[in-house]
């Protein structure tokens, strides 16, 4: 964050700030008294994130990337590349979708989805500040998309994170719980066309169990892993959740949900 408010310069009145693009090495306006640009400094951080966190170099990354859908055209917000010589859309191996704090997680998540898919790459991210979404269109599961587990430091490729497996010390916070719970809703409805928010409301117990059933080193239940179905493991939660929380379930409640669409929300 230090190195983001270095490079905000303010006019001579002090009422309009710019900063200077990490990548773009150009002022770009973020306020103004009539006019804000959330957006950007996402973006801004975002991209910060990336290069200290994760370990992307900035000449990596290029933004405002065109995406041809059809016959429309329409700009991804940040691309990272895999050889920052050779920036073309075989090479690309992350899209980054920004949106501004309270806007909509389902269109988001549609939007970047829409890029992966008109793209030959199979990772994404949606980001608004508060949360990241990572989407993977996974091969193995009929070009579908799910949530990914966590985003890969540079020169590590999908499969090295598919090997590793979330622990309950790694899981972040839900910041939105109502749009998370809207856009899986939605999910569920276009894969299996169940009780979207009964069958959610179960998932919500069985991950709540196995969360709280894990010491903060303990690998989670409540994901996927290589080799193995997921939908015997999430209702073997749901189960142990059923009976610790006997005034929320009936016994003969069972989950509804097939192994595609697990393998989609989980």
């Amino acid at each position: 964050m230090s190195t983001l408010e270095a490079s905000l310069i303010p006019d001579d009145k002090g009422e309009k700030f710019h900063l200077i693009c990490l990548r773009r090495n150009k002022k770009i306006q973020v306020y103004s008294p009539s006019k804000t640009n959330p957006e950007e400094i996402i973006r801004q951080l975002y991209i910060l994130k990336l290069n200290q966190e994760y370990g992307y170099p900035i000449d990596h990354m290029e933004l405002e990337v065109s995406v041809q859908m059809g016959s429309a055209s329409k700009s991804a917000d940040i691309v990272i590349y895999d050889n920052a010589s050779k920036k073309d859309k075989e090479n690309i191996v992350l899209i980054i979708e920004v949106k501004k704090p309270a806007e909509s997680l389902t269109q988001g998540i549609d939007q970047l989805e829409s890029y992966i898919s008109a793209l030959p790459t199979y990772l994404g991210v949606w980001v608004d500040g508060l949360e990241e979404n990572i989407r993977y269109r996974n091969p193995d599961n009929k070009y579908k998309f799910e949530r990914f587990k966590r985003l890969p430091k540079f020169g590590e490729s999908i499969s090295d994170v598919l090997a590793t497996y979330l622990k309950k010390q790694d899981l972040l916070d839900v910041q939105d719980l109502r749009a998370t719970v809207n856009m899986l809703q939605e999910k569920v409805l276009e894969n299996d066309g169940v009780n979207a928010f009964d069958e959610i409301f179960k998932l919500i117990f069985a991950k709540l169990y196995d969360e709280q059933s894990k010491k903060s080193t303990e690998e989670l239940d409540f994901q996927t892993k290589k080799g193995t179905k997921l939908q015997p493991a999430v209702e073997a939660l749901f189960s142990k959740a059923k009976l610790k929380w006997k005034d929320v379930f009936k016994d003969k409640e069972e989950l509804e949900l097939s192994e595609e669409t697990l393998i989609a929300v989980c």
